[in-house]
This record gives C-alpha cells, structure tokens and sequence, in this order.
C-alpha cells in the first residue's frame, strides 16, 4: 500500500528496519568535500528543494563523501500550542524531542560512478510515520529532483519530484498559544 507524506517524501508502508537518520548536512563544508560528494563537476543537486506538495523545503549540502538533505522551512512548522512540532513518530524515543525543522532527513546519498547527474544508495527518513527508506535520486535538468524511496528492492517503490527553491522561505507566523481558564 503506497502514500506519500507532506514532506514529499515515498512512504510505502510496511516492515523496515530503521537505519537513521543523523549526520548534520555539510554546514561550512569545504569546497573538496562539495567536490567529493557532489561528483567530479556534478554539484548541480546542492541547494535548497521545495518537495512535491510544497509542505517543506530541504537544503541538500555535502557531508562527508555524500550528499545529506536537511529541514529548512516547513509550511506548517508549529503544533497547536505554539511549539515547534517534533519528531514524535521516531522510533528511538531518545530522538522523539527533536523539532522537525532542522532534523536531517537524506543522508548518505553517494555519487553513481557511471551517471554524472545520479546520486545512489542514500536513505530518506519520513518524521510523519517514523520510517527510513532506502532512496536513490537524480537530476532532470537543472531546477527538478527525482527521488526513488524504497523498501529492500528498488522495483517495490515510489518516485516523487522537487523542486529547486530561489530561496528558503519565511517561516510562517507563530500561532498565539492557548490560555488556561
């Protein structure tokens, strides 16, 4: 059975094993590293991507050898109480007071050795069911991002498209918080 989050990302759900998602996506990285995971030449996936429903934004920056994607703006960033919201639905319930905007969603995509515009073998991390998937994704031109999320084999999976962001957005306003009576 197949759905896909407000963040864009393919959820399919099912069985999975949690591989986790952590590594702080390339803040200050140095230009070798964007070279490294990006690909010889192949920096063209860096940069802030609005998901396919619009609900959030992800900058995708190097981490090591690797491309990560982190929560920049989301559309919705707030629980009812004024609160950001947090990553309720992880099944490490260290990792459950975590605040969604920030939290490392891609990590460990690594440059295809054949395919100059391919980045394979990462995992993306869906906040809303709690669930990792194994993902694979490319470009297609210069402003579109294809994701194949998956379970075990890459047939079994989802694809979904974002799309390159000029800017990260505003966040929207904080919602005044409730008063006791």
């Amino acid at each position: 059975m197949k759905r896909s989050s407000s963040l864009g990302v393919a959820v399919l759900l099912g069985g999975l094993i949690i591989a986790g998602a952590g590594a702080g996506a390339g803040a200050g990285a140095s230009p070798a590293l964007a070279a490294d995971a990006a690909g010889a030449g192949r920096a063209g996936a860096l940069g802030i991507w609005t998901t396919s429903g619009g609900e959030s934004q992800i900058r995708i920056a190097p981490c090591g050898p690797a491309l990560c994607g982190r929560i920049v703006w989301l559309k919705d960033p707030y629980e009812k109480d004024g609160t950001l919201s947090r990553d309720t639905k992880n099944p490490v319930a260290a990792k459950r007071r975590r605040t969604v905007l920030g939290l490392t969603i891609l990590t460990g995509m690594r440059p295809d050795p054949a395919k100059p515009d391919e980045w394979q073998d990462g995992r993306i991390y869906d906040p809303q069911s709690g669930k990792t998937y194994h993902a694979d994704m490319w470009l297609k031109g210069t402003n579109k991002l294809r994701f194949h999320g998956y379970i075990g084999v890459p047939l079994f999976g989802e694809t979904t498209t974002w799309t390159r962001a000029a800017k990260t957005n505003p966040l929207p306003p904080r919602p005044a918080k409730r008063r006791r009576h």
